[in-house]
């Protein structure tokens, strides 16, 4: 039989949803992905994961969700435009935070990073359209992240890396610190959007190398050019991680209830 819910899911949402589209709003079940990011720490806390240290690597105007969502936190906040200090500063008002304007890469020292007038989509990397979405080029100092977090952190740690395609390098330079990360989000690209960047792909197999699954997906938004799904934020997890444990889809009591209502 099907239930109500269902019956609205499958019915009334649809209805609801082809009025909303001018708007750009969508009415969503609480049971269907995505979760976004503050749904997605209540989740984690549930199952007794609440971040103790948070490595921001790409700051821009900040996220909100995690200092909202993970106020007791220490935090290290890791941005590479000079003009955003500010905005580091005012974050660390919030939250008990260390700034490093720098980059963060798989070696210490100095890059050329292209600073956009929109901050956000700043890169060490070229845009295929052209230099007329570079930007200004600038000197910019960078570091591996095991010189910048170091000794022991407190646990559990989430690295959150969003650095319009210099995921890899910054994966590169956090060896000394990986076995005391227990969570990892990344913003991963579905096409090359600047020259050498990783795609999807790339990134999984490379968390695959360093012994992470994919555990979640999460919010991602459209390119313009096409409405293509352009961007996700994929969280990862060691694969020796306590929320992997359990292999199956129900708890007993679950599975119980689930044969009775079948049967």
């Amino acid at each position: 039989m099907i239930s109500f819910r269902q019956k609205v899911k499958e019915n009334v949402l649809p209805i609801v949803n082809r009025l909303t589209r001018p708007l750009s709003l969508k009415l969503v079940g609480r049971g269907d992905p995505n979760r976004n990011f503050t749904e997605f720490f209540e989740h984690l806390r549930t199952l007794g994961m609440d971040f103790q240290t948070v490595i921001d690597v790409g700051v821009a105007f900040g996220t909100n969700a995690l200092y909202d969502s993970i106020p007791k936190a220490k935090f290290y906040l890791v941005e590479p435009v000079p003009r955003v200090l500010p905005v580091l500063k005012q974050i660390a008002t919030r939250v008990n935070a260390e700034i490093h304007n720098v980059a963060a890469g798989a070696h210490d020292g100095e890059i050329e990073f292209n600073v956009h007038d929109d901050v956000s989509g700043s890169s060490a990397l070229k845009q295929v359209e052209g230099a007329s979405l570079d930007g200004q080029t600038q000197k910019i100092p960078v570091r591996r992240l095991d010189s910048i977090v170091t000794g022991t952190i407190a646990r559990p740690c989430l690295l959150k890396i969003d650095t319009q395609g210099f995921e890899l390098e910054v994966l590169a330079g956090v060896a000394g610190i990986l076995d005391q990360i227990d969570a990892i989000i990344i913003e991963c690209s579905f096409h090359e959007f600047r020259h050498g960047a990783p795609e999807v792909f790339d990134v999984m197999k490379r968390m695959d190398e360093l012994g992470f699954a994919c555990y979640e997906t999460l919010e991602g938004h459209f390119r313009p050019l096409d409405n293509a799904l352009a961007q996700v934020d994929f969280a990862f997890v060691p694969k020796s991680s306590p929320l992997r444990k359990e292999k199956g889809v129900f708890s007993t009591e679950q599975l119980e209830k689930y044969v009775g209502q079948a049967g």
